[in-house]
């Protein structure tokens, strides 16, 4: 998961790359990005890795969460891995039912974050009601942690080409400094 993640060029191949290695490593049927969308202020499907079934997916696509709500809305609100055995029991999620007809039984979820602020959540499914341990769940937890300076690291390289461009492009001798 680390090496796919750290070999991403832009955010959607982290995305991918990290929600593939995620699924292949630990076994998991189904993962999916959700950005946030700040001018509604809810998290928003974004991409998808692996599937369930049809109607699954179509829920999964059209679905959306308030900080809070659901196990991707939990995850945004807690700023930390949330772990549900079955989520069949949320009852705050709209997806529950349609995954408990599915087959789905648990998940997991992690916010992304850069600086102080959650841009997104990764989350994860599997078919079977898992146990997992404390060290599954720090495990769990790390790779949310690198999923989330992989974005830093994006975000850091996408500002200094802006720059870079304003510079470049000025019509007039400009000068960038900070305020050391």
């Amino acid at each position: 998961v680390v090496t796919e993640v750290g070999s991403a060029r832009t955010f959607e191949d982290t995305v991918d790359r990290a929600l593939a290695a995620v699924r292949d490593a630990f076994g998991y049927a189904y993962g999916s990005y959700w950005a946030l969308d700040r001018k509604e202020n809810m998290l928003k499907f974004s991409r998808e890795s692996g599937s369930v079934n049809d109607e699954f997916r179509r829920v999964t696509q059209t679905a959306r969460f308030r900080e809070g709500e659901g196990l991707s809305g939990r995850a945004w609100r807690s700023r930390d891995l949330v772990f549900t055995r079955d989520i069949g029991d949320m009852t705050d999620c709209s997806r529950a039912p349609v995954a408990q007809r599915a087959g789905v039984r648990s998940g997991f979820c992690f916010p992304v974050v850069v600086g102080d602020e959650v841009v997104g959540t990764m989350d994860f499914f599997s078919n079977e009601t898992l146990s997992p341990s404390a060290d599954r769940l720090q495990t769990l937890k790390a790779v949310g942690g690198q999923v989330s300076e992989a974005f830093a690291r994006l975000d850091r390289a996408s500002e200094a080409a802006r720059v870079r461009c304003m510079m470049d492009n000025s019509p007039v001798a400009t000068m960038f400094a900070d305020r050391d």
